[in-house]
């Protein structure tokens, strides 16, 4: 199962215009514990774009290696990793044999915008996984990008957090006739 979960502002946001995060150290309490708990411990891969691994490796911020994770990372350039648990891909369909053979069971798509398109785009999204923070930032990163495929979502869970935050969780569906 491909999960995108993405933490996400009232006005549909996951980063600001220059790629940061400027919203979530507010709400750590919240996500934080969950994070290194329960969230970790379950995926059995991440996929992330080039952007959003470029921005982790220089904040020095790499949580995947204490758990063994694989990471997969969407580049047409190749990447200059030593790590042994990092792969890159171009496309997502190059993913899927590389998923099926780790036997790899709940994956992470981690973001970015682009990234989180193309696999939107393949139709591999089984899950969103949104927690919407009661924040606005006005312009940046939008949740769903231009030129994602217009379809219907059943809302599979929603529940209120800490802080104000409420996580929604939504599977796609095929639109009615017409619509």
């Amino acid at each position: 199962m491909i999960r995108a979960l993405q933490a996400v502002t009232l006005d549909g946001f996951i980063a600001d215009e220059d790629g940061e995060w400027p919203f979530h150290d507010r709400y750590d309490a919240v996500f934080q514990p969950w994070w290194d708990e329960v969230f970790l411990p379950s995926i059995g891969a991440v996929v992330l774009g080039r952007t959003t691994y470029e921005q982790y490796v220089a904040e020095d911020w790499w949580p995947y290696d204490r758990h063994a994770i694989p990471t997969f990372v969407q580049t047409t350039r190749g990447l200059e990793s030593g790590a042994s648990l990092i792969t890159a891909f171009a496309e997502p369909a190059e993913l899927e044999p590389k998923l099926d053979a780790l036997g790899a069971r709940d994956v992470w798509l981690g973001g970015g915008g682009r990234s989180i398109a193309s696999f939107d785009r393949a139709g591999l999204i089984d899950r969103w996984e949104l927690y919407i923070v009661p924040e606005r930032l006005g312009r940046g990163i939008p949740v769903f990008p231009g030129g994602v495929p217009a379809c219907g979502l059943a809302l599979e869970r929603c529940r209120e957090l800490a802080m104000g935050v409420a996580e929604l969780w939504y599977t796609p569906r095929d639109q009615p006739e017409g619509a």
